[in-house]
C-alpha cells in the first residue's frame, strides 16, 4: 500500500510536509518553543507514514542511520539553546522610530 492509489497523493503529502518544514524552521529562527515541536512532531509523522507506507524503491529503511541523523543534528544545535526560546519577543514600544 503506498500514496499511488490517490491521484497526486505523493505530492500532496510532499507539498504539506515541506510546507511544515518551512513554518518549524521560520519557528526556529525566531526563537520559539513550537518550531521545534512542530519540526520533530513532523519527523515523527513522516518517519511513521514512511514505514507503514513506504514509497516505491525506498532504500532509506536498509539505512536507519539516515532517518536519524538529521533529528539528532537538529536536537544537538537546539537543545543548547532551549532555554532563550520563548524568552524575548518583539516590542513595538520599545523598537519604535519616534
Amino acid at each position: 500500500m503506498s500514496f499511488d492509489y490517490v491521484p497526486f497523493g505523493r505530492a500532496i503529502w510532499t507539498l504539506i510536509t515541506s510546507t511544515a518544514a518551512i513554518i518549524s524552521f521560520i519557528g526556529l529562527w525566531k526563537m520559539m518553543k513550537w518550531g521545534v515541536y512542530l519540526y520533530l512532531g513532523g519527523y515523527i509523522v513522516g518517519t511513521l507514514s514512511f514505514y507503514l507506507l513506504p514509497p516505491d524503491g525506498a532504500d532509506v529503511i536498509n539505512k536507519p542511520w539516515l532517518i536519524v541523523f538529521f533529528p539528532l543534528l537538529y536536537c544537538v544545535v537546539v537543545l543548547p539553546y532551549w532555554r532563550r526560546f520563548n524568552k524575548t519577543s518583539y516590542n513595538k514600544t520599545t523598537h519604535s522610530n519616534a
